[in-house]
């Protein structure tokens, strides 16, 4: 590991593999547990560890779980390493009485293999999830099999977008 990060920052930085509350019903994933067999993951990342280059397995890809009052949770996704469908499964872990209301960010669906699409379908399919907002790494096929199944809650986005949601409380 490249210690100049640490060395530079000391004491702000805590490394961490658990979930953090960072508090108003935010919350940093921590390591996301990589369950299903059809997410392969990067299988083309590497790490050199110890002098030796091994397979980057990439646990520090993390989500940002945001509690919506009377809604459920929004999902916000760098570049999803983890798999969409783990990165899903995890957030309904850590909120099992709460619906997945929305998911926006990359969702690493760039180079999928069929098989890989279809279980991420059928599994947003049954989520029943508000809104579906995908980027950059889900990539154009990916994009436009989202936006054809899930029309009506899908979410066109690029750089640049503003999505506001508002709870059952007020805005948010």
């Amino acid at each position: 590991m490249d210690t100049k990060v640490f060395d530079q920052f000391g004491s702000r930085i805590e490394p961490r593999t658990d979930p953090s509350d960072l508090g108003f019903g935010i919350y940093v994933s921590g390591e996301i547990e990589k369950k299903t067999g059809f997410e392969p993951g990067m299988p083309n990342a590497f790490v050199e560890i110890d002098g030796e280059l091994v397979h980057d397995k990439i646990p520090d890809d993390q989500s940002i779980f945001i509690e919506l009052e009377g809604k459920g949770i929004v999902v916000l996704t760098g570049c999803c390493h983890a798999g969409v469908v783990n990165t899903l499964a995890y957030a309904q872990k850590m909120f099992p009485e709460q619906p997945v209301y929305a998911l926006i960010g990359g969702l690493h669906l760039n180079n999928a293999e069929d098989e890989q699409m279809k279980k991420t379908i059928e599994y947003l399919s049954q989520l029943q999830i508000r809104y579906i907002s995908a980027l950059h790494c889900t990539g154009y096929y990916a994009q436009r099999l989202l936006m054809e199944k899930f029309r009506d809650r899908w979410l066109p986005n690029t750089v640049g977008t503003k999505i506001t949601f508002t709870s059952n409380r007020g805005s948010t």
